[in-house]
């Protein structure tokens, strides 16, 4: 008896690996460079805020306290602690799917979303690239829906190509124009 229930749970245990490794399998994941992209980003961001800080403490103090310098340098250090540390981790947390009548979106490192969206309730879909996109060759999805507060389903870390293609796919799936 105890064997028999040992081995229903081992069997229940494998058959849900075998789910999840099938769930795992469906889902898309980003390109990779957009690990680079965040990186890069956050460096930028840190940076363009630590130089006004220095500039400010250069040239409208004359003669700073030493203290000011840690201070103004502070947001290029949190970007960089950011890029080593947040990139690869956000990269992991990223999947999309499509399904026979939904989009489902998966993300978030420390809060965890999991959006579906109907095809019939996609309005319009874009695809956008800001410069440090641009220049890793990625672009971002995003999907807009038919509701009171405009949401929209950002997918970013595409190849600008797969980007289009999926866009032309919903597009289609949505019934907001027939391919040429």
């Amino acid at each position: 008896m105890m064997r028999d229930a040992t081995a229903n749970v081992e069997a229940a245990h494998q058959g849900a690996i075998e789910t999840t490794r099938a769930d795992a399998e469906a889902w898309t994941t980003l390109h990779p460079a957009i690990v680079r992209t965040w990186q890069t980003s956050w460096l930028l961001l840190g940076v363009g805020l630590s130089l006004p800080l220095l500039a400010i403490g250069l040239f409208l103090m004359l003669d700073p306290p030493r203290w000011w310098y840690p201070v103004a340098s502070a947001p290029a250090v949190l970007g960089a602690i950011a890029a080593a540390t947040l990139a690869r981790r956000r990269f992991g947390a990223w999947r999309f799917r499509r399904e026979d009548a939904l989009l489902a979106v998966r993300h978030g490192v420390m809060i965890r979303k999991e959006t579906v969206m109907p095809y019939s309730r996609i309005q319009h879909v874009d695809v956008t690239q800001g410069p440090v996109a641009r220049r890793f060759g990625l672009a971002t999805l995003v999907v807009h829906t038919a509701s009171a507060d405009g949401h929209a389903v950002r997918i970013p870390g595409l190849r600008v190509l797969d980007a289009q293609a999926l866009r032309d796919d919903l597009a289609t799936r949505a019934g907001l124009f027939d391919p040429l």
